[in-house]
């Protein structure tokens, strides 16, 4: 994706964002860091995010960059994002917690709590998780995602 970004005439480097989701978000976090000495990314959001294996290899980010997720997130866990915030500091990380919300909570497709037997991984493998909407923390997600970009760009690019 780099590359082809890189071939793009109207994308310019330090101008751009970086959004994911779930695995998205994971590799959001360490394209961040991996990106920290070029410049490229100007700023990032990562919804729900697995955050273990950025735990104490991760020392800085290319550029701002926020988490959001939810407290009840039984499939990718908030305690590391938490760990992972400490260590970084809030000049490259910070993160947003929602109280009683799981793993795709931003997810309009999805009208219900279900239950994912199928998911092999998450707090208590073998046990499924639970993937469930939540529109408040989705309006406020979306609202802060689209603050902190506006932010994000607004910083010379300097600053970061």
């Amino acid at each position: 994706a780099r590359r082809w970004l890189d071939q793009q005439a109207d994308a310019q480097p330090g101008q751009v964002a970086l959004l994911g989701w779930s695995n998205g978000g994971s590799t959001v976090l360490r394209t961040m860091a991996k990106s920290a000495a070029s410049g490229r990314f100007r700023a990032a959001v990562a919804f729900y995010p697995g955050c273990e294996s950025s735990l104490g290899r991760v020392k800085q980010l290319a550029g701002p960059t926020l988490i959001l997720t939810g407290e009840a997130d039984d499939w990718t866990a908030i305690a590391p994002c938490r760990q992972l915030t400490a260590e970084l500091g809030p000049e490259y990380l910070q993160l947003q917690a929602y109280p009683d919300t799981y793993h795709d909570f931003d997810n309009p497709a999805l009208l219900h709590a279900r239950h994912r037997a199928d998911v092999p991984n998450g707090i208590h493998p073998g046990a499924g998780v639970t993937i469930a909407p939540n529109p408040a923390a989705a309006a406020d997600a979306w609202q802060r995602a689209a603050d902190w970009l506006k932010t994000g760009f607004a910083r010379p690019a300097e600053a970061r």
